[in-house]
């Protein structure tokens, strides 16, 4: 098959259910589902096309399938992201190597294979994308003010109310390529900004005094009576940790037996906590 015409023409045999082989010249299995995209549409693709055999040297060197699935597309999180994606498994094994899906205006080719093998827990993710990583990544976008926290789920950003809709992007284009980019949910927090007070957002607030206290089971962080009901971001070593609200007792309390909480006591230890404002 060469020609768009070769192509709808195959399509149209198959969907009528004919069973026959279409062979298509391509450098890997992946770009012969490629050379559909465009000539029929996404959805129809797996009814097409259920089987990938790809030779190479007159040898079967990979087997693919080709299925449909309604989800949330891989290294995204929230469940309002779920769409139709076509997705191609290794025939033998059964593992997800790629998905095809619509991305803005544009249908993408995502490899997942290589962030499944680098799959990591939550503590390794927070070591990398740790809050100076992702502020780094963000630093030449003058229209973002702030990152706001950074965890395992998501990062929040901070953003004037007026450039929300060109951080996010058309149908969240924008934002889509960043949360590919760090594999993480973002979220745009807007906020009302004078132009002359962007800069105080952009810097460093100034950390918050406190005192340390130990109990059976949990460590209090003694703040004061001034921050009560507040959020605040707790840093270890100026790596975002996690946000807690200040109880009526002017303190954040952690549980000791928890992975957050050991990952204080280690800041603890080492003198490397702060607490800034949210």
């Amino acid at each position: 098959m060469r020609t768009t015409d070769d192509f709808k023409l195959f399509s149209d045999l198959r969907l009528s259910g004919v069973g026959m082989v279409g062979v298509v010249h391509a450098t890997n299995p992946v770009d012969a589902i490629q050379r559909f995209i465009g000539r029929i549409e996404l959805g129809v693709i797996p009814h097409v096309i259920d089987t990938v055999i790809f030779i190479k040297s007159g040898k079967v060197e990979k087997v693919f399938e080709v299925e449909m699935k309604i989800k949330v597309p891989e290294g995204m999180k929230e469940a309002d992201l779920a769409r139709p994606i076509v997705v191609v498994k290794d025939f033998e094994t059964g593992v997800a190597e790629f998905e095809i899906y619509s991305y803005g205006n544009d249908t993408v080719v995502v490899p997942i294979e290589d962030r499944r093998k680098t799959d990591v827990t939550k503590e390794s993710w927070m070591k990398k994308n740790t809050l100076k990583y992702v502020e780094d990544y963000f630093k030449e976008r003058e229209e973002i003010l702030k990152v706001k926290s950074v965890d395992e789920d998501k990062i929040i950003l901070l953003v004037a109310k007026k450039e929300v809709s060109r951080v996010i992007g058309k149908e969240r284009q924008n934002i889509i390529k960043d949360e590919h980019a760090l594999g993480v949910s973002i979220y745009v927090e807007g906020v009302d900004v004078k132009e002359d007070k962007k800069e105080e957002i952009r810097k460093n607030l100034k950390p918050i005094p406190f005192e340390v206290e130990f109990s059976e089971k949990c460590i209090h962080l003694k703040i004061g009576s001034e921050y009560v009901e507040k959020t605040l971001d707790l840093l270890v070593d100026k790596n975002y940790l996690l946000s807690a609200k200040v109880g009526k007792k002017g303190e954040v309390k952690i549980r000791m037996d928890t992975d957050m909480g050991k990952l204080v006591m280690q800041g603890v230890k080492k003198g490397k906590i702060t607490i800034n404002e949210s």
